[in-house]
């Protein structure tokens, strides 16, 4: 959402990170801090981890859904232990174009 609405701002000049940076921070400016799911967020990250980097055989990074940004492999296996991650499992070609999503 972040990305779509910086992105869509054509009228501001600044850079796309900027204009997601002030997306966000508006966002948080209507959380109701008494609202139960306001103070448990859930969130989603999407980013594409080589099953081999989950499994320890290698140090893949994860990759964003944009490429803009990494995950050190140590990092991503980190944080997938100490959270309560949801995992998609997508089954891509060479091109990267998905073929199957499993939940």
């Amino acid at each position: 959402r972040l990305d779509h609405a910086a992105k869509t701002a054509t009228d501001d000049d600044r850079t796309i990170a900027q204009r997601r940076a002030d997306f966000f921070v508006d966002a948080l400016d209507h959380i109701d801090p008494d609202n139960e799911p306001a103070r448990t967020p859930n969130m989603a990250i999407g980013v594409m981890v080589p099953a081999s980097t989950l499994a320890g055989v290698d140090d893949q990074p994860a990759i964003s859904a944009d490429r803009d940004w990494v995950i050190p492999a140590n990092v991503l296996r980190d944080l997938a232990l100490s959270g309560n991650p949801f995992w998609y499992r997508l089954l891509v070609d060479d091109q990267d174009d998905v073929l199957s999503v499993t939940y």
